[in-house]
């Protein structure tokens, strides 16, 4: 029988009696593990899961994503956040879980980033993002300067809090605040957008070609603490020898389709809601 984990976000309290809501329908057609552990969804996922259903918000899915993407394990969320923007379903449509059990979905493909820490010794860390990889000024209330490079070439140079690259998913995210433009999560481009940038003219949001070559490095004027951040949940800190590259993945996050729901329909819905 096909395996199945539900990861239940244990700050939602409901997410217990959704869990166990859910069970007798999914049941039906693949072998149950419940967790709230990230760890343990995280590892039941790598070892070969046939899906995962999520059950919190959109920080919920993403904790788990870069272990899905790594496995191949499409993604169903069901949302008890505040937007759930990436979840399909809503807490009072699981009956709709007997089309996954009958085999009836669709898959939607979300394109991610893949991003190096290089650090001025020769070592490097990497990174995987279905949102956004970010970097940014610490506790210090002091701008930092960027310098933006695409295959080689200079493109910008900022003075701001921070720069955002954002996946299309994560157009509707942190860099939807930061004034950059909403894209549809079909396509797969890379979008970088400054944080407060200080310009009388502005700074617009700037969108590559998924497989561009993006360069970002911080100036030495800075003394206070920069760091990287991937998804929210990976930060690291940043030396003003280190380089930091981002391109598109060869990975991908695979989402569970039960609902005919159209980009901007779900947009209109969600953030009319949020308002």
């Amino acid at each position: 029988m096909k395996k199945l984990i539900i990861f239940r976000n244990k700050k939602k309290p409901e997410s217990k009696s959704l869990a166990s809501a859910i069970l007798p329908i999914l049941e039906k057609g693949f072998a149950c593990t419940v967790t709230d552990n990230t760890d343990e969804a995280t590892a039941l996922i790598s070892a070969g899961a046939d899906a995962a259903i999520c059950l919190g918000g959109d920080g919920t899915i993403l904790s788990v994503a870069s272990a899905a993407a790594e496995s191949d394990t499409p993604i169903l969320g069901i949302n008890l956040g505040h937007l759930g923007y990436m979840s399909e379903l809503e807490a009072n449509e699981i009956s709709m879980l007997e089309n996954l059990c009958d085999g009836n979905y669709g898959i939607e493909k979300r394109f991610m980033l893949s991003a190096k820490l290089l650090h001025g010794d020769g070592t490097a860390e990497e990174y995987g993002a279905l949102n956004e990889i970010l970097v940014c000024r610490g506790a210090v209330s002091k701008m930092i300067r960027l310098a933006l490079r695409c295959n080689g070439t200079d493109v910008a140079a900022y003075r701001a809090d921070g720069l955002i690259v954002s996946t299309p998913t994560g157009s509707t995210a942190y860099a939807l605040s930061a004034g950059g433009p909403i894209i549809d999560p079909a396509l797969s481009l890379i979008s970088v957008c400054p944080i407060c940038p200080h310009t009388f003219a502005g700074a617009r949001p700037l969108v590559f070609s998924p497989d561009s070559g993006l360069e970002i490095t911080v100036s030495s004027l800075y003394n206070g603490d920069i760091y990287l951040t991937a998804d929210g949940k990976a930060s690291r800190s940043v030396n003003y020898d280190d380089v930091i590259t981002v391109t598109g993945s060869e990975r991908s996050v695979r989402f569970i389709k039960l609902k005919s729901n159209a980009f901007y329909q779900t947009l209109y819905k969600k953030f009319k809601a949020g308002v």
